[in-house]
């Protein structure tokens, strides 16, 4: 007997195709794919989230396509409704309809500034880490208008390295090299200030 997958299932097997699923999230969604009463609906779960995913890859180098730039609309106003609700968001909070594009917009951000991130550290998914203060870190959000420039400007100007992310909502951690470490809550200020480039900075 087969059945449909619920919304927090989905929600698995969508971390696990944009790849911010944890070990655990990604094990149970290999369950999904392997057990024979969820086989059926995972696998075309799966072939949807992997096209999806696909189609926003192609367009992520065109950073003006109308797509993209929907795309991160969209996400805002996602975000917006989460800032408004004070509660963290969740796919399963979305109806069915809208889920899909609630992905594609992760996927778009996700890959878009996973695209920004392998330009300013060298290498994709490779962050340097060494003689970084546990003490600076900070989960910050950039705006998708902000410039590769400005962004490396802005890690250079305050001594701050991406030491994980973007995340599906497009949260990068960055932490400040200790040696030049400032008060956690003043650079917090500092980067809050930075409008035009960051739309949200908050102490981890």
């Amino acid at each position: 007997m087969t059945r449909d997958l619920t919304r927090e299932e989905e929600d698995w097997l969508a971390a696990a195709v944009i790849g911010t699923a944890s070990e655990e999230e990604k094990a149970v969604a290999a369950a999904l794919l392997a057990d024979e009463e969820t086989r059926e609906a995972a696998k075309a779960e799966e072939a949807f989230l992997k096209a999806l995913k696909s189609g926003v890859s192609e367009g992520a180098e065109d950073m003006m396509s109308p797509g993209a730039m929907g795309l991160q609309r969209l996400l805002r106003d996602i975000r917006a409704e989460k800032q408004d609700a004070g509660n963290g968001f969740s796919f399963a909070a979305l109806p069915k309809a809208g889920r899909a594009f609630a992905v594609a917009a992760s996927l778009a951000l996700a890959v878009i500034t996973g695209f920004t991130a392998a330009r300013i550290t060298g290498e994709e998914g490779s962050y340097r880490t060494a003689g970084l203060s546990e003490a600076g870190t900070l989960q910050v959000i950039f705006e998708p208008s902000a410039a590769e420039g400005e962004i490396r400007a802005l890690l250079l100007e305050h001594d701050l390295e991406i030491v994980e992310g973007p995340s599906a909502l497009g949260v990068y951690r960055l932490a400040q090299r200790g040696a030049q470490a400032q008060a956690l809550e003043e650079l917090r200020a500092v980067l809050a200030a930075k409008e035009t480039l960051i739309q949200s900075v908050e102490i981890e």
